[in-house]
């Protein structure tokens, strides 16, 4: 009986250990299915992972072969282009010239229809004309060619102090008296001072010199300077006797303002170059033809009054 009872303890124990074993076993083959799942699972996750990157690169790859026709595409419309381009140049340039033809056409209409082309005749004075009045006619004062056929000479019709201004205020006053009375042309005084003298700075006439109504006094500059008048200056802008001064010498007031010989060069005596009252002054008188038309008396007070001389340039 204790011989069976051991053996059955034994066999108890043995088959108690067994199972130990056995239960250690499963224990041990679950753990290792479990790792095994676990490494299947990261795996096949890395999979995916690689799988996506590989997509991505794919995408990637089509991508730049995309871009790549994209470029091609471009290269080929860029290779369309210059031709087109040239074309569109060419046309551009073609109406351009034809506009340009067009317009020159007609401007060159609007000019042969204007009527006289500028120069001589057109009514407006330009470089080279002494005048210009609107035709091509001699005998009307201005001739053919533009050039004065006879220039103006008048005495003022208005009395000044020996304080004239100087030379620009002395041929103001001319201009002034002439375009009061609608006479043509420019004028300057017959006065002398420091700055210039008719003999440097007037126009030295080839024509003759008349009065405002048409009587000649002198055939030109030459015979304006040579001491003597063919007929004296006895007209002012406005075709009258011109007035009496307040000096009188030779027995007549119709006295002049010169300060200038005969010959158009200054004299000693001009009124501190015709700018002042204070001094003395040299006078000419308007009822001569001598050589007195220009000095009458070399030195009058210049406070007083008298006419001007003036003679179309």
């Amino acid at each position: 009986m204790h011989r069976h009872a051991l053996v059955m303890i034994g066999m108890f124990g043995i088959t108690s250990g067994c199972t130990s074993v056995t239960n250690n076993y499963y224990d041990s083959a679950d753990e290792v299915g479990e790792a095994s799942e676990t490494s299947e699972s990261t795996s096949v996750d890395s999979t995916s992972v690689d799988s996506m990157s590989t997509d991505s690169t794919s995408a990637d790859s089509s991508t730049s072969a995309d871009s790549s026709t994209s470029v091609d595409s471009s290269t080929d419309s860029s290779s369309t282009d210059p031709d087109t381009a040239t074309d569109s140049s060419s046309t551009d340039t073609a109406t351009d010239s034809s506009s340009t033809t067009t317009d020159s056409s007609t401007t060159d209409s609007s000019s042969s229809t204007d009527g006289m082309q500028p120069g001589c005749g057109d009514d407006i004075v330009d470089p080279g004309e002494d005048c210009d009045d609107g035709n091509t006619s001699d005998g009307d004062g201005c001739s053919s060619a533009c050039e004065w056929e006879s220039r103006l000479v008048f005495a003022t019709s208005t009395l000044h102090t020996g304080n004239l201004g100087g030379l620009a205020g002395a041929d103001a006053i001319c201009n002034m008296r002439a375009a009061e009375a609608n006479l043509p042309g420019t004028y300057m005084a017959w006065i002398s001072t420091n700055q210039g003298s008719p003999s440097t700075r007037f126009v030295q006439s080839t024509v003759p010199y008349v009065q405002v109504n048409g009587v000649k006094v002198v055939d030109n500059w030459a015979d304006l300077t040579d001491g003597s008048l063919d007929v004296i200056i006895s007209k002012t802008e406005l075709n009258a006797a011109p007035p009496n001064g307040t000096y009188i010498c030779s027995g007549t007031a119709r006295q002049t303002w010169t300060g200038t010989a005969s010959d158009g060069t200054p004299t000693a005596n001009t009124c501190t170059n015709f700018g002042s009252t204070a001094g003395m002054g040299s006078i000419g008188r308007n009822t001569a033809s001598d050589a007195t038309w220009s000095v009458c008396n070399l030195s009058i007070a210049c406070t007083n009054t008298e006419t001007l001389y003036c003679f179309q340039q």
